[in-house]
């Protein structure tokens, strides 16, 4: 008999090598937030899904730097930007946002929206 691990890890090796467009939104959701908790790449338009869906903090790393996104505080979006200095972290800026569509409008890493850069993140 399969543990739910198995069975949970083998609907998932499905659900991946489906056409994205023919799930449902519960199943896409299901492989986005896998894609995303076990390091793998997401597009950009999977990465705004989760920030709709989740109130969890979302991370991502850009050059030199780890950006976090966090609903920490009700009606507040804010986006932390922190660098290391040889295991030494240092916040470098932090700014608040009234909603995700407004953080994904106005943050500029180097003149450039998150968008403009997404092919350049990793996790």
């Amino acid at each position: 008999m399969k543990t739910f691990k198995e069975k949970k890890e083998k609907r998932i090796s499905k659900l991946v090598n489906m056409p994205f467009d023919s799930l449902s939104f519960d199943e896409k959701i299901y492989v986005i937030d896998y894609k995303y908790n076990n390091n793998q790449k997401i597009t950009y338009e999977e990465f705004v899904v989760l920030l709709f869906v989740t109130n969890d903090e979302l991370w991502f790393w850009y050059e030199d730097a780890e950006y976090q996104i966090d609903h920490g505080i009700s009606e507040i979006t804010s986006m932390c930007m922190t660098k290391y200095d040889k295991e030494q972290k240092e916040i470098v800026r932090i700014e608040n946002y009234s909603s995700i569509i407004e953080l994904l409008d106005k943050f500029k890493i180097k003149n450039k929206n998150i968008k403009e850069i997404w092919n350049d993140v990793s996790f």
